[in-house]
């Protein structure tokens, strides 16, 4: 099979991983909009993923129309984290394609590593706290 070759990004403020594994998926930079939905509640669309793979093609009927979309699994543990977007037949909905919905339930979020250089910011050592838009707090516990 062969040796699983892994990609990290970083991030400064908010990575996401792999529910299931803790494999990075992506941080919030990559982040287009928090305020979507999936089949288990809370998702977030993301403009890049990595360490994916991507089932067939199939078209679905959403809530916003007819979609054409891929499954999206951990390349690692191979459990479910979503759908890509390949084509929207509503032109309302186009901006969607090429993107991934990322579902909540199905991911964490970490924090980033802060930027030692940025001279804004006071670096402080311990506990980061950060806003998140799919934590309502910084408990560690998801929103519902």
């Amino acid at each position: 099979m062969g040796r699983l070759y892994i990609i990290n990004c970083g991030g400064l403020n908010r990575i996401y991983v792999c529910g299931h594994c803790h494999t990075y998926l992506s941080n919030s930079e990559e982040l287009r909009s928090p305020d979507f939905r999936g089949s288990t509640g809370r998702a977030i669309l993301m403009d890049r993923v990595w360490n994916v793979e991507y089932n067939e093609v199939e078209t679905r009927t959403m809530t916003t129309g007819k979609h054409i979309v891929r499954d999206v699994l951990c390349i690692t543990c191979h459990s479910k984290l979503g759908w890509m977007y390949e084509y929207a037949f509503e032109e309302s909905q186009r901006y969607k394609e090429a993107k991934v919905i990322l579902e909540c339930a199905l991911i964490n979020e970490m924090p980033g590593i802060p930027d030692p250089l940025d001279q804004n910011k006071a670096v402080e050592m311990g506990e980061i706290t950060y806003e998140s838009p799919i934590y309502n707090n910084n408990d560690g516990k998801k929103a519902s």
